[in-house]
């Protein structure tokens, strides 16, 4: 049994799209962070990061404009994480993973203020 730790100020916990985005953040605040996790979901990914497509769940309700739609989801479900974050901040997280995506040479697609319909690996929309 290894008995080695590692000290840091941070753990994130899942090395899905959401985990790596989670990393980024921390590292770019200047904190010690260690990931652990599989990356075995991630071949399932659309490559796109969602902001909210669909709500409400049980009425499959798409967004056009995710932004009307997390002030939707806001006001339905008020202990929601998004009732927790400011719009301004949200786009600026956003803006934050744009910018690694460019100063590392990928380029990715954006449109704030449109989702896009994608047919995932399993044959549905997302």
């Amino acid at each position: 049994m290894n008995k080695d730790t590692i000290q840091c100020d941070i753990t994130v916990i899942g090395a899905g799209m959401a985990g790596m985005a989670a990393t980024l953040f921390a590292v770019n605040r200047n904190l010690s962070t260690a990931q652990v996790g599989s990356t075995s979901e991630v071949g399932f990914a659309s490559g796109l990061f969602d902001l909210l497509g669909i709500h409400p769940i049980g009425e499959r309700r798409r967004w056009d404009d995710p932004w009307a739609g997390i002030e939707t989801l806001v006001q339905d479900i008020h202990n929601h994480p998004y009732a927790r974050v400011k719009m301004a901040e949200i786009k600026a997280a956003f803006e934050e993973l744009l910018v690694f995506f460019q100063d590392v040479g990928l380029s990715y697609f954006r449109d704030l203020n449109r989702n896009v319909n994608v047919i995932t690996p399993l044959g549905t929309l997302k």
